[in-house]
């Protein structure tokens, strides 16, 4: 379990599942998976620790209710309201292929002069990362991605859309260990 003290009606994300959950455990449509999100309904203290977990779909319809000792699953809580929790995924331009922590991606990147095509890795997702407040106000919300050399790049995220602009293209998904935005990161202010 981690540290985060998870209190009642806290948003939690599944980041692990120790045993499979049978079907007669769930209610809903379909069984909990990692990455989930859910609501924590309600805490059991005896006699262990456990949660009433439900995850919802965009128009509310559960996708499956359970209750868990905190033995089965890791979770991690999501300072996000249900509104960002609900939001659309993240999508490359013109595609529905959705941006993930760890992507391989080439961006146009112009400083003085036009660089060309630069190869970069995508470290923070707004709705996926845990959020900053340095890439996600005002309605507004930006992707953040480190060029070869480890400089970050803000990427606007369309906000009608929720698609980043053709500055960026998607090679490949993440084949090593960045698969979640570190827990120390920061984008650095302007």
């Amino acid at each position: 379990m981690k540290k985060n003290r998870i209190t009642q009606y806290d948003y939690v994300r599944l980041t692990r599942l120790h045993r499979a959950f049978h079907q007669e455990e769930v209610v809903g449509t379909r069984q909990p998976t990692v990455g989930d999100i859910a609501a924590v309904i309600e805490i059991y203290e005896k006699p262990e620790l456990g949660y009433e977990l439900e995850s919802v779909n965009e128009d509310g319809t559960t996708n499956w209710l359970v209750t868990v000792s905190a033995s089965d699953v890791e979770l991690e809580v999501i300072k996000r309201s249900p509104v960002e929790i609900m939001m659309k995924p993240v999508t490359y331009y013109n595609t529905s292929t959705k941006v993930q922590i760890g992507d391989y991606v080439e961006l146009k990147v112009w400083l003085f002069f036009w660089k060309g095509w630069q190869k970069g890795r995508v470290y923070y997702v707004p709705g996926v990362s845990p959020k900053s407040d340095s890439l996600e106000y005002d309605g507004l919300s930006w992707v953040s991605i480190h060029d070869k050399n480890g400089s970050p790049v803000g990427v606007v995220v369309n906000p009608d859309t929720g698609q980043l602009k053709k500055t960026v293209r998607f090679i490949r998904r993440s084949d090593d260990a960045l698969t979640e935005t570190p827990v120390d990161y920061s984008f650095p202010d302007e």
